[in-house]
């Protein structure tokens, strides 16, 4: 089974350390508890609002990021199963280069040199990739993913994506399994192997 994972807030820990440097410059103690929607501009204070969204350019912002709780293992259990996984994952300019190199660093993708690894996507609109099933933490990718292209997907459950709870009917349910670890993400995967043939 292709099985397309998203980076940030999936296999990248990007959340502490993006608030870290917005707290310690806005004298914030903004937490990802208090983050209840995907537009993180509304939860900071009025003299930052978009500009939250600079820190994505920071050169070294992936440098002390960690690798969500369970990710390098669940990566690798889903590799054992013999599914194959590609990284697709929306940037800003000055974030790909740096993107790529934190996936290689931590044993996600291979090193090609001067390339960048050839299952690392920098991508928006993730309903263009081929792949049958997405891993993902954004309520809206998601969505897309399973009213569009009526494929199964994953959502890792984050303050930021509940509402979605409460927007879509029931059925949405039997296509998007709801994660709280990747734990949960790994047997949603078991399960779905030993009925699909993709």
């Amino acid at each position: 089974m292709k099985i397309a994972c998203d980076g940030d807030g999936i296999t990248c820990d990007l959340h502490p350390e993006w608030l870290r440097r917005y707290n310690r410059d806005y004298n914030d103690t903004l937490t990802v508890e208090k983050w209840l929607s995907w537009d993180a501009h509304k939860y900071v204070k009025p003299e930052c609002g978009k500009d939250i969204y600079k820190y994505l350019r920071d050169p070294d912002l992936y440098d002390n990021i960690q690798p969500v709780a369970g990710a390098v293992e669940g990566i690798a259990q889903l590799r054992a199963m013999g599914h194959e996984i590609i990284f697709v994952t929306a940037n800003t300019y000055g974030m790909t280069d740096q993107k790529a190199r934190w996936f290689e660093r931590w044993g996600f993708c291979e090193p090609k040199g001067h390339d960048l690894p050839h299952d690392f996507i920098p991508m928006f609109n993730k309903n263009n990739l081929d792949a049958y099933l997405l891993i993902d933490d954004g309520a809206h990718n998601v969505r897309r993913w399973v009213e569009e292209k009526a494929r199964p997907a994953i959502m890792l459950e984050r303050p930021y994506n509940l509402s979605l709870l409460n927007e879509v009917p029931s059925a949405f349910w039997m296509k998007c399994h709801r994660a709280k670890t990747w734990s949960d993400i790994v047997r949603h995967v078991e399960r779905m192997s030993a009925i699909v043939t993709v």
